[in-house]
C-alpha cells in the first residue's frame, strides 16, 4: 500500500508503509497536466504545493554562472523535467544536454519532449561523460536521499566531468533541514528516506577536490529547507 505525503512534506515521492519509495507515474502526471492544461513543471509544483519554486532555484543560479559560456550541460536525476525546461530556455548558447535518469519512463519522455541526450544510468556515476566535457552539470533532490558514499561517488564523477572554470550545482540535507515537526512527520509516516549530511563533511570534501564555493542559498523542499551549493571547478 502506498500513500502519498506531498501535502505534509512535499517530497517528490510516493511513500509506502515500510519507508520504501517510489518516483511518480509518468504517463499519468503526463495526462493530467495535459488535461490541467499546464506544463508538467507548472502542474507538479501546484500538486506538490511549490508553485514558482523551480524558477526560483534557477534564478539563484543564473544569477552567478556565466549564461553565455555554457554550451553542455548536463542534469542527473531530472524526473519530471522541472529544471530542463527552465534551463534550456535561459541558456542562449546551448548545444548539448544529456541526462542520467533511472525511471526509463521519465527518460524517455525528457528525451522525446526536450529533445536531450539520455544516457544509461547505474545511480553511481557519469561513465559516459568525458573528462573536462560540460560548463554546467546539476542535481536537485537527489543528494537527499542518498548515503554518503553514494554522494562522494557523484560529486567525485560531477567534478571530473566539469570544465575547468565550469560549475556544479547541488542541494542536499544538512543538520538544520529539519525541525521536530519534520521529525514528528517523519516517524508518525514511517518515512525513512531522507538523508541528513553535516555540512562540515560537504564542505571538507569540496576544499580538497580544487573547486571553490561561488554561491550557497537554502530552498524550501516541502516544510523542511534543502541546502544549495553553486560549486566552480578551479584546474
Amino acid at each position: 500500500m502506498f500513500i502519498w505525503i506531498f501535502d505534509k512534506l512535499g517530497f517528490e515521492l510516493t511513500v509506502n508503509r515500510k519507508g520504501r519509495v517510489r518516483y511518480i507515474s509518468c504517463k499519468e502526471t503526463v495526462e493530467k497536466a495535459n488535461a490541467a492544461n499546464l506544463s508538467v513543471c507548472d502542474y507538479v509544483e501546484k500538486l506538490w504545493h511549490q508553485e514558482g519554486s523551480t524558477e526560483l532555484v534557477i534564478n539563484n543560479i543564473m544569477t552567478v554562472i556565466k549564461k553565455d559560456d555554457i554550451e553542455s550541460v548536463c542534469e542527473i536525476g531530472p524526473g519530471t523535467g522541472r529544471y530542463i525546461e527552465h534551463i534550456i530556455k535561459r541558456l542562449p548558447t546551448l548545444g548539448n544536454y544529456c541526462i542520467y535518469e533511472l525511471d526509463s519512463q521519465w527518460a524517455q519522455w525528457l528525451e522525446n519532449t526536450y529533445k536531450v541526450k539520455r544516457q544509461p544510468t547505474e545511480g553511481n556515476n557519469l561513465k559516459y561523460e568525458n573528462n573536462n566535457i560540460h560548463d554546467l552539470i546539476h542535481a536537485h533532490g537527489v543528494f537527499v536521499t542518498l548515503n554518503l558514499y553514494n554522494v562522494f561517488e557523484y560529486l567525485n564523477e560531477m567534478i571530473r566531468a566539469t570544465k575547468t572554470n565550469g560549475y556544479i550545482v547541488f542541494d542536499y540535507y544538512n543538520e538544520s533541514s529539519f525541525s521536530d515537526e519534520i521529525a514528528s512527520i517523519l516517524l508518525e509516516e514511517k518515512v525513512t528516506y531522507p538523508v541528513i549530511i553535516p555540512e562540515k563533511i560537504i564542505k571538507n570534501f569540496i576544499s580538497i577536490k580544487k573547486c571553490k564555493i561561488i554561491s550557497e542559498f537554502e530552498n524550501k523542499h516541502g516544510k523542511g529547507i534543502s541546502k544549495y551549493i553553486i560549486l566552480q571547478k578551479n584546474e
